[in-house]
C-alpha cells in the first residue's frame, strides 16, 4: 500500500506492527535515517537493541547472501515484544529477495523495515511495497515541515507550551534549516526546557538556533544601524584584532543593509518583508529590523548600500588608508547619515 508524502513521516512514528514490512525511500539520506529511526523506535521499543530484538542488514551483504535476510525475519530473540530487521541502502536488485522474504512472512515475524534512495515510479521494489497487501510504501522528500509536524516533534521532545512568535520562529527555521539540523535544534531545545514547564518564547529559540555573526560584530552593526555614532569607536576596539576583519566588517555591514532594504521594498510592509529573510532573522531581531526598515527607508539602505560598494572596493584594492581606518571612518559614516535622515 502506498502513503502520500504527508502521511508517510507521521505513519513512520505510529507505524502498524501487524503489517510484515515498510518501504522508506527518498532523495535526502539524513531524512531517510530519521524516519527509519523512527520506526523502529515504534516498533522495538528503546530498549530493542539492548534485547537483541533489532537487526539491520546493509543491502551489500543481503545481495550476497540473499538467504541472511529470511533467517534474520524468522529468528527470534530471548527477549519477549515485537522485533525490526532494517535492510539499508536498498536497490531494485534486491526486490526478488525481499519479495521472496514477503512471501515466507507469518504473524509474530519481525517486521522488515527497508530504505532506498530516490525511486522512479517503474521501480521494482517500490512496486512491490506498494502492491503488496501487507506492507507500506512511504515517500519522504525534503519538504518543510508543516505546523502540525513542528508541533509533534515539539511534544516528543517534551514541550507542550509554545508562543505564537515561537511557534512562527520554527516554521521559519523549518524551511532554511536541514532535516538533520532541524532536528540538532528541536533536540537542543528539549534539553534547554527540560523541567520548565513556562511557554516556550522566541528568545529561547535564538539562543538555541545557529549562530551567524559574532556578538561583537553584531553589536557593532546594530550601533551604526542605530545611528549611534558616538560608540562606534568603542565598539570597533571591542572587535577581534584580525587581519580579516575591516573586510567581515564590510561584509556583515552589505548584508545587514541588504535586508533593510528588502523589508523595506516589500509591497506588503516591512512587517511581511522582514519574515522572508534568509536566512531568517528571529525573535528580537527581527521587530528591530522592521524598526531599521522604518527609519531608513528604501532610499536610506539604498544610499548605504552603494557607499558601502565603494568602501569594500577600497579595503580589495588598497590604498595610503590602513584598513582599519578605513571601515572605522565608513562606520562612522554610516551611523551619521542615520542621523541625518
Amino acid at each position: 500500500m502506498k502513503l502520500t508524502a504527508r502521511e508517510s513521516f507521521r505513519y513512520c512514528g505510529a507505524p502498524d506492527k501487524t503489517k510484515a514490512g515498510l518501504l522508506i525511500y527518498g532523495p535526502d539520506q539524513a531524512q531517510i535515517a530519521q524516519a527509519k529511526d523512527k520506526c523502529v523506535l515504534a516498533v522495538a521499543g528503546k530498549n530493542g537493541q539492548a534485547e537483541m530484538r533489532t537487526e539491520k542488514i546493509e543491502g551489500e551483504r543481503l545481495r550476497r547472501d540473499p538467504e541472511s535476510l529470511g533467517l534474520a525475519i524468522k529468528s527470534r530473540s530471548f527477549f519477549a515484544g515485537p522485533r525490526a530487521v532494517c535492510v539499508d541502502g536498498a536497490s531494485d536488485i534486491l526486490a526478488k529477495t525481499i519479495e521472496e522474504a514477503l512471501a515466507e512472512w507469518e504473524a509474530g515475524d519481525a517486521m522488515l523495515i527497508v530504505t532506498a534512495g530516490a525511486l522512479r515510479l517503474t521501480s521494482r521494489l517500490r512496486r512491490l511495497f506498494e502492491s503488496h497487501r501487507n506492507t507500506y510504501a512511504a515517500p519522504i522528500y525534503p519538504n518543510p515541515p508543516t505546523a502540525g509536524e513542528v508541533e509533534m516533534n515539539l511534544r516528543e521532545a517534551g514541550v507542550s507550551t509554545v508562543s505564537a512568535e515561537a511557534r512562527t520562529d520554527l516554521l521559519t527555521l523549518g524551511r532554511d534549516l536541514g532535516p538533520a539540523e532541524f532536528q540538532q535544534l528541536i533536540h537542543k531545545i528539549s534539553l534547554y526546557k527540560r523541567g520548565d514547564s513556562s511557554p516556550l518564547l522566541s528568545s529561547e529559540i535564538t539562543g538555541c538556533a545557529p549562530e551567524v555573526i559574532e556578538t561583537t560584530l553584531d553589536s557593532l552593526l546594530e550601533i551604526v544601524a542605530a545611528g549611534h555614532a558616538r560608540q562606534v569607536g568603542v565598539a570597533m576596539k571591542r572587535l577581534p584584532s584580525r587581519a580579516s576583519m575591516p573586510v567581515s566588517v564590510s561584509i556583515a555591514a552589505k548584508r545587514l543593509f541588504r535586508n533593510i532594504y528588502q523589508t523595506a521594498c516589500d509591497p506588503e510592509g516591512p512587517r511581511a518583508g522582514v519574515l522572508k529573510l534568509r536566512p531568517p532573522v528571529l525573535g528580537r531581531r527581527r521587530d528591530q529590523m522592521v524598526r531599521y526598515a522604518n527609519s531608513w527607508g528604501r532610499q536610506g539602505a539604498e544610499a548605504v548600500l552603494i557607499y558601502l560598494a565603494k568602501i569594500d572596493r577600497d579595503l580589495r584594492l588598497g590604498g595610503g588608508i590602513p584598513a582599519n581606518a578605513l571601515i572605522e571612518r565608513a562606520m562612522l559614516h554610516v551611523a551619521l547619515m542615520r542621523k541625518s535622515r
